[in-house]
């Protein structure tokens, strides 16, 4: 009997020690990945090439000095064309940057002004100083970093360890993430509050497999994924601050807790069934609105008239941007199609060169259809990934509308972009495996569902 208790008590040790390996080896792979992703995002900032909405953003992001300092009647929160254009969060991180760099509001530009050109917008000192510019977009550079460490994560959780590596690098050489996100614009915080939202969503519905059919159990269970679709809520909410079409990661949210409501609560009652919906529904509606609100002063006089106006205003610049560069307007379904595969799957993608969406799109497709069926296996309760059903979900629900712009601007493009990266990164991973398998040398770890340590 001792003989045994020692075997055992040694394999435990063991075994313990083997997961005690990964987890650090884990951690050391992700500070790994973002020094790598932190080098080259971060080298080269005054490189970038310079947007005139660049000029926009930091000339009105002084409103972050009124917000953090507390004062909400401020004239920087009354009613204007700057408070209605874009809510403000993409302002304050500005802000960050130029500060940690020993600037004051005094250093900002004027704004540019679109309707004068170029020349006298200089004169108005419309062209930021080159350490304000370098300064407002390092904060872009370091939150991009953190988005792409993130899609790892999510890649790598549903598609292992080869698929991961191939988005960094995939990422890290896009040409057009290289300009993109790295410009102080608004572009950036969208992405790294919905990758982030993406993330909470992924631990969410994973603790809702601990969901018990008792009264009891289930209020002890679900504290746990409350407090998660409770971060998701807020993360989506940053999002909408960052950029209105932010808002449709509250959606994908609500989409999931659904999904998860008609594939993984077998074991509840219908009483408790509606319950565990209702409360993530509430938490996650409520702390994405209370998120919004909180970073917007000018809304809290009349949050809804003052939200529609937004919206409004919104809808306005888009017409008006179409009256501006009719050469940009996309007419037409087929037209729309024609740009898609143009822009999403040659121009804007890291292979790219003529032709190149013929390579592009077929993995992309492999890549997809692959998230789909993990991310369907995991919701059967079989095999597969809740990363790749929160993938799939918010794919669906925040890129897909982008490819409805009705002008063909690279940055409308950003996240159709983004989520087919990753899923051509998959499809990929995919096609070199396949080849492994053939007879070529085994790639390393390329099962769905590595795991990579977070916390």
């Amino acid at each position: 009997m001792g003989c045994v208790e020692t075997l055992r008590t040694g394999a435990g040790k063991r075994a313990a020690g083997t997961l005690l390996r990964q987890h650090h080896s884990g951690r050391l792979e992700l500070v790994v990945i973002a020094a790598v992703l932190l080098i080259k995002l971060c080298s080269g900032l005054q490189n970038v090439p310079f947007h005139p909405d660049e000029s926009q953003w930091i000339a009105t992001s002084y409103a972050f000095q009124a917000w953090i300092g507390g004062d909400f009647s401020a004239p920087v929160w009354h009613d204007s064309y700057w408070t209605r254009t874009q809510p403000p969060l993409t302002r304050y991180l500005i802000a960050v940057g130029w500060l940690a760099g020993g600037y004051n509001f005094h250093d900002l530009n004027t704004p540019w002004i679109w309707g004068f050109d170029e020349a006298t917008n200089l004169a108005r000192g419309a062209l930021p100083s080159p350490g304000v510019l370098w300064w407002s977009r390092l904060p872009m550079a370091i939150l991009a970093a953190v988005s792409a460490l993130a899609l790892f994560v999510l890649v790598t959780e549903s598609a292992g360890r080869l698929a991961g590596y191939i988005l960094v690098i995939l990422f890290a050489y896009n040409h057009f993430f290289l300009y993109a996100l790295r410009r102080a614009m608004s572009e950036t915080p969208l992405l790294v509050c919905l990758t982030l939202a993406m993330l909470a969503g992924c631990s969410a519905a994973t603790s809702w497999q601990q969901l018990r059919g008792n009264a009891h159990g289930l209020l002890r269970s679900f504290i746990q994924p409350l407090l998660r679709f409770g971060l998701m809520g807020f993360l989506c909410g940053a999002a909408t601050a960052a950029k209105l079409n932010g808002a449709l990661a509250v959606l994908s949210g609500l989409a999931l807790v659904a999904l998860l409501a008609a594939t993984r609560t077998a074991n509840l009652s219908r009483v408790f069934r509606v319950a565990v919906v209702g409360c993530s529904a509430i938490v996650i509606t409520a702390s994405a609105a209370g998120t919004f609100v909180a970073c917007n002063p000018y809304l809290y006089p009349n949050v809804p008239a003052r939200s529609m106006a937004m919206l409004r205003q919104r809808f306005e610049e888009m017409a008006k941007q179409q009256g501006f560069a009719p050469s940009q307007v996309i007419r037409g379904a087929e037209a729309h199609a024609l740009e898609i595969l143009r822009s999403v799957f040659e121009d804007l993608a890291t292979v790219s060169f003529t032709g190149s969406w013929l390579l592009n799109l077929p993995l992309c497709i492999v890549g997809f259809g692959y998230f789909v069926a993990a991310g369907w296996h995991w919701l059967r309760n079989s095999a597969g990934s809740a990363a790749a059903a929160v993938t799939v979900l918010t794919a669906l629900i925040c890129a897909m509308p982008a490819l409805l712009t009705p002008l063909a601007w690279d940055r409308y493009f950003l996240l159709p972009v983004v989520f087919s990266t990753m899923f051509i990164a998959v499809g990929l991973s995919a096609v070199l495996n396949a080849a492994a398998r053939r007879g070529l040398p085994r790639l390393p770890d390329s099962g769905p569902g590595a795991p990579v340590s977070v916390v």
